[in-house]
Order: C-alpha cells, then structure tokens, then sequence
C-alpha cells in the first residue's frame, strides 16, 4: 500500500509542515500483469499533440505494457504500441507539438497526429550513461521551453537537466547540472520538483553518523543559472522520522509528488515501513 501524505503550501516562502494527519491508504483500483522486470509507470499527456488520448506506459524487460486513459486506463481501447520505454515531452524546437525523450536519451519528433503516432528521431542526449532516467518535464531555468529532469538519483550532483528550445543546441551541449545537495552521513535523493506555490523542493533520505533514526527531510531550493550550471543552495522546510533503529533498516520506499496547481496542495506517495519482523509496509 502506499501512504498519502498532504503538504500545504502557502504563497510565498511559508510552508505548512507535512500533514501527517491526514494521511491515507491508497487503493488498489486496477491490477494489469505486465511480465518480466518492471520499472516505474509513466504518464504522457496527448502524446502527438492529441488531447483525450494519454498514454500510460510501464516498460519492462518484456516489452512493458500501454494503454490510453480518458482519464481511467482504457483496456478495451486499441492498444498504443512501442511506448515501452519511458517516454517524456519536451519542447526540443519550440513548435507543437512537443517532442519526446525515451529512457536511452533518443528524442523523437511526431511525424503525425493519428495512430500509429509515428515518430522519427532528431537527437540524442546520453552523455552520461546509456539510462539518462528521465523523471520530470518542467521549465527548469524559466526561458518558456520545457526541459527535462534527468538521473535524480544517480551521482554526487542533484539532477542533470536536458534545456528544451530552438537555441539550445543538439547533443550534449543541451546537458546542464544542478550542482550539489545537502551532503549528509548517508542520504538517497528521492525527488526534485516545483511545488504548487511556485518554489523548487527537494526531498532527501537522511542519517546521521550518531543518529541511527533516518529521516525524510524537504528542502526549499533556490536555483541560480550560470551557463549549463545551476548552482543550488538548500532550506530545510520539513521531516518525517522512520524510527528504525538500525543502519541497515529502510523505512522509505519509493516516492512521488503530485501537484495540484488548482488547490495549492502538493501530495507526497511514499511506501513507509510501520512494522518489523516480519517488515510490513504501509
């Protein structure tokens, strides 16, 4: 089960700490078996350009599964085929529709709005490793032109960012790096995003060296542009404690946010372990 978390957000610089109180299960409201190792499910909204028609994808070793969502997931619908890999938009040219980005760092362009939704290849950008992780679509620097977080969990960086727009070159030279975050006696960098209020957050899974409770911990980020560097600097806004007494327990599991924009609220999913022997998660 996952554990739904509230985070308020109020306008400015304030934010209310995590809402523990209301938090909630989350249900089981769909089982597909999708064979073979699965890696995370994403969601591509009106791939194409074409609106009603998102697509949520789980690629896996398999070939992974696809299906279209108005909104709920549609079996019944033709099924949208070589969408196994993860697939992300990005605004590559600044005209729509929006490219997209797969899990190799290959950026395609729609040659077409109909199904099959073919597309051909522009560039590629795996100037890292051959899985540039691609995790959020977002305009990172504010030009207008969505980028795309890439390798939130990998390195001694925050993220590497793939820079959307006409001008922003091909290749490699598209690449920038966040620089840095909170360095800690051993942390896991969980997710980067911009909250509702407009403000970068940062969660971080944390120990400390005489400390053997981890901790969950959100970070205001303040991010600063300089060239194909972004220099970030960190404020503790927030944390939850996992009360395992080990340094070899994890009571965190996988987490998301979501925001809604329309509410001011983010919402924190995370898989939190509330019992040992057996582990139990919740």
């Amino acid at each position: 089960m996952l554990a739904l978390i509230l985070t308020a957000v109020c306008a400015g610089n304030a934010q209310v700490p995590f809402d523990v109180s209301k938090a909630v299960l989350a249900k089981t409201v769909m089982n597909v078996r999708v064979g073979g190792s699965v890696g995370d499910p994403h969601y591509i909204p009106s791939p194409c350009g074409i609106s009603g028609r998102d697509i949520v994808t789980a690629a896996s070793s398999t070939g992974g599964r696809q299906f279209f969502t108005m909104p709920r997931i549609d079996t019944t619908a033709p099924t949208p085929k070589n969408w196994g890999s993860t697939y992300m938009p990005i605004d590559y040219d600044g005209i729509p529709p929006l490219e997209l980005l797969n899990s190799s760092g290959r950026i395609d362009h729609c040659e077409d709005s109909e199904l099959p939704f073919v597309r051909k290849a522009v560039d590629t950008v795996n100037c890292w490793t051959t899985d540039v992780r691609p995790a959020y679509s977002m305009d990172v620097d504010g030009d207008g032109y969505l980028d795309i977080v890439c390798d939130l969990l990998g390195g001694g960086e925050l993220a590497h960012v793939i820079l959307g727009g006409p001008n922003a070159g091909t290749g490699c030279a598209r690449v920038a790096v966040i620089h840095g975050h909170p360095n800690r006696f051993k942390s896991l960098k969980r997710a980067f995003f911009r909250a509702s209020s407009g403000r970068w957050r940062f969660i971080q899974w944390e120990r400390g060296q005489s400390d053997l409770s981890p901790v969950m911990m959100l970070y205001d980020v303040n991010l600063k542009r300089v060239g194909n560097i972004f220099e970030s600097t960190f404020k503790a806004l927030d944390s939850i404690y996992g009360g395992s007494s080990s340094l070899s327990d994890d009571p965190f599991g996988a987490v998301e946010v979501m925001v809604d924009t329309v509410h001011h609220k983010d919402y924190l999913l995370l898989n939190h372990v509330v019992g040992y022997d057996p582990v139990t998660w919740a």
